[in-house]
């Protein structure tokens, strides 16, 4: 091949080898760059709370583990850290999740009466949790969300 190049096409030849080896060498990296097949992480929770207009307190925590009480064989949570707010129905807010989209949500009534309460929760505007129940002291709704990302 090298006798049929006439001596001034050197020059233009490697460069139209090197032009069309990076193009079969972009094409993939590209691909492999876009979205398609990769899982972005959940963003934002919607927490919505419904019923009688009494104080409830909702519990919030990112930071939990969740543990196997080899008796029983249930899975509880432990909370290591969280932050509590206390809400009158009707109550949305959105609330921003971290890296690693780990969410704890717990609706308790701290009331010395039973209480009527509904629970939404949505990731992305999914719905994940929709609840209701009669909670009487210390009753609460319970939601835990891990976000499964990676291999």
């Amino acid at each position: 091949m090298a006798g049929n190049v006439k001596p001034g096409n050197t020059t233009r030849t490697m460069r139209g080898w090197a032009v069309v080896m990076s193009a079969f060498l972009l094409v993939p990296l590209a691909a492999a760059c876009g979205n398609s097949g990769v899982t972005r992480s959940p963003e934002v929770a919607l927490i919505t709370v419904d019923g009688e207009a009494v104080p409830l307190e909702l519990e919030l925590a990112t930071n939990f583990e969740v543990v196997l009480d080899r008796n029983t064989g249930r899975r509880d949570p432990v909370v290591l850290a969280s932050d509590t707010i206390l809400l009158t129905p009707p109550f949305s807010q959105s609330f921003a999740l971290g890296g690693d989209a780990r969410l704890l949500v717990r609706l308790k009534n701290t009331r010395p009466d039973t209480v009527e309460a509904r629970m939404r929760i949505s990731i992305d505007g999914d719905a994940k949790y929709d609840q209701s129940a009669r909670l009487g002291v210390g009753g609460f709704l319970e939601f835990i969300f891990v976000s499964r990302q990676g291999p």
